[in-house]
């Protein structure tokens, strides 16, 4: 619950609902989250789990 009200409030809806994941790693983990990878993650996990 707590996740959905953060990504709602920080106007992240869009960037999820367009699969725009470094639109949306970055409004959820900040700057940092190129260095971290965490765009390729999220979309390597999409990928993963939207096969199923």
């Amino acid at each position: 619950d707590a996740m959905c009200r953060y990504i709602k409030v920080n106007g992240l809806i869009n960037a999820l609902k367009n699969k725009d994941w470094k639109a949306f790693a970055k409004g959820y983990n900040g700057n940092g989250y190129a260095k971290n990878s965490y765009d390729i993650k999220l979309a390597n996990a999409y990928k993963k789990w939207a096969a199923k």
